[in-house]
């Protein structure tokens, strides 16, 4: 027999079925990953966002790569809808809506991060042009001292 399916392949739902487990593991990790930023955002812990940031951008290269090679599978399932058992259709959708519920929750909570992030940002450009005026208030009310004695004993 031959394949009809051409570079797919004739196991193509099953690896459909794995690359959504896969992208519904990995939505769970960047979904901690993304609840542990918002703990170092309020703590102000610059160094500890840029390191879960780091850890972010690996689970979104593989969230990447696993949608490149789902998007051939998708339009066979598409397809081949009413030739799938219910049981793995419901399955399936079930997984989708998840990983749609974790996308969003990431994004809103990624978003107030960000506004965190900008108003921590301007308080500290407040408060450092607050010293530079403070600095500048305390030198033009300073009295610089002359050179030599300002009084002298003169009788002796």
């Amino acid at each position: 027999m031959t394949r009809s399916s051409g570079a797919i392949g004739d196991n193509w739902r099953e690896r459909l079925v794995a690359l959504v487990e896969r992208q519904s593991a990995l939505y769970a990790s960047l979904d901690a990953l993304s609840q542990h930023q918002t703990t170092l955002v309020e703590a102000g812990d610059a160094q500890g966002v840029l390191e879960v940031l780091q850890s972010r951008q690996g689970l979104l290269d593989e969230l990447a790569m696993i949608a490149e090679e789902q998007r051939p599978l998708r339009e066979r399932w598409a397809n081949a809808l009413s030739t799938i058992d219910a049981q793995t259709r419901e399955r399936m959708a079930q997984r989708v809506r998840a990983i749609e519920r974790l996308a969003a929750e990431i994004s809103e909570r990624d978003e107030r991060d960000r506004e965190l992030l900008a108003a921590q940002r301007d308080g500290i450009a407040t408060a450092l042009s607050t010293v530079g005026v403070t600095r500048r208030a305390v030198t033009a009310y300073g009295v610089s001292p002359e050179p030599g004695a300002r009084f002298q004993d003169r009788e002796g």
